[in-house]
């Protein structure tokens, strides 16, 4: 017997199928929040420059932090001449980080 034929691994791996496409549809989904979040948080960045506030700028200075951590952590990253590197080297913006 054909173990490929038997029914319930038949439904074993289309639910296998069916969760990666899944996990790969969440993902983009992810992506495009991001994009889409960082666009807007562009466009009132630029507003609120374009208007001169200064107070908007100084009290949203933590917000951004998280994001300014993010692309200084990978510029870091990528500068970096050491190889091989290693599990010390990477943080949680460039364990998974890939080019």
């Amino acid at each position: 017997m054909n173990p490929l034929k038997n029914k319930e691994t038949e439904y074993q791996l289309s639910d296998l199928i069916a969760m990666v496409m899944n996990d790969d549809n969440q993902t983009m989904q992810l992506f495009k929040d991001y994009k889409l979040a960082l666009r807007e948080a562009l466009r009132i960045t630029k507003e609120q420059e374009n208007i001169g506030n200064k107070r908007w700028a100084q009290e949203v200075q933590t917000s951004f932090k998280g994001v300014k951590n993010l692309v200084t952590n990978i510029n870091k990253y990528e500068r970096q001449i050491t190889y091989p590197r290693t599990w010390k080297d990477h943080n949680k913006h460039t364990m998974f980080l890939e080019k």
